[in-house]
């Protein structure tokens, strides 16, 4: 027999939350959910809630440039879980994940903000 439970779900509220919580993911998406940009395991985020919000904006401006459309969110993911959105959605590694269609000469800049090594990209 199936069981009716049904897995709760907690959403992370916030950065300092999700700095804290185990397993907790970051995630980038835009065009309304249509493109997952990137995830990361929060515990290798190490720049400041402010700077992930300008990538966030930088990213979005070369892929769809719709302000509206894009958000950064937190989710308790495992590593290799797949995140649902258009474009093939995206995955959880245990290191950053950048979808394919993101311009590869700005992958290594995205994870030198990640890192905490930059402050924001240069497009």
């Amino acid at each position: 027999r199936k069981s009716d439970k049904v897995e709760e779900y907690e959403a992370i509220k916030n950065f300092n939350d999700a700095k804290t919580t185990e397993n907790c993911v970051l995630i980038f998406e835009g065009d309304y959910g249509g493109q997952i940009y990137l995830t990361c395991p929060m515990k290798y985020v190490q720049c400041n809630e402010q700077i992930l919000k300008q990538l966030l904006n930088d990213i979005d401006k070369l892929q769809w440039d719709d302000e509206e459309g894009c958000r950064m969110y937190y989710e308790i993911h495992k590593i290799g879980d797949d995140i649902i959105g258009g474009m093939s959605g995206g995955h959880v590694n245990d290191h950053l994940w950048i979808h394919d269609e993101i311009n590869t000469e700005i992958k290594q800049q995205i994870q030198d903000v990640i890192d905490g090594k930059k402050e924001k990209i240069y497009i």
